[in-house]
């Protein structure tokens, strides 16, 4: 009698986890699509694309990202984000149309973001 009713009592835990873990199953399944998240749209846009983006520091970034179709130069930290400047579209999809290395005079040679880092440091240095 003893034997039936542990087994009984394994089989009633194994099937109370198995009904747990189905019901946080599901919940995370429905938590991901009303979250807005990208799996609540398949194959959608997202709003905002990260295309390039170059360290400064060790908690300081410059990145270029597209909010709605309009390029953007941020400067990011671990508490602030700031614009740093408002590309031209035209320029930015000839940058992103080219091979890595395109040569000196390039469109990548035009806007590169290090040169642009630089070009902010040498006008935000402290001179005595």
């Amino acid at each position: 009698m003893d034997d039936v009713s542990s087994v009984g009592t394994v089989l009633r835990a194994v099937l109370s986890f198995a009904a747990v873990l189905g019901l946080l199953l599901v919940a995370a399944r429905l938590l991901r699509r009303f979250s807005g998240g990208p799996a609540a749209r398949p194959g959608s846009q997202r709003a905002v694309q990260v295309l390039d983006r170059y360290g400064v520091g060790r908690n300081a970034s410059v990145v270029v990202v597209r909010v709605a179709d309009v390029p953007l130069v941020l400067g990011v930290t671990d508490t602030q984000v700031n614009l740093l400047a408002e590309l031209d579209a035209e320029r930015l999809a000839a940058y992103l149309a080219t091979p890595d290395d395109p040569g000196p005079g390039g469109p990548r040679a035009q806007l590169d973001v290090r040169s642009a880092v630089q070009s902010l440091r040498d006008r935000t240095v402290r001179r005595g």
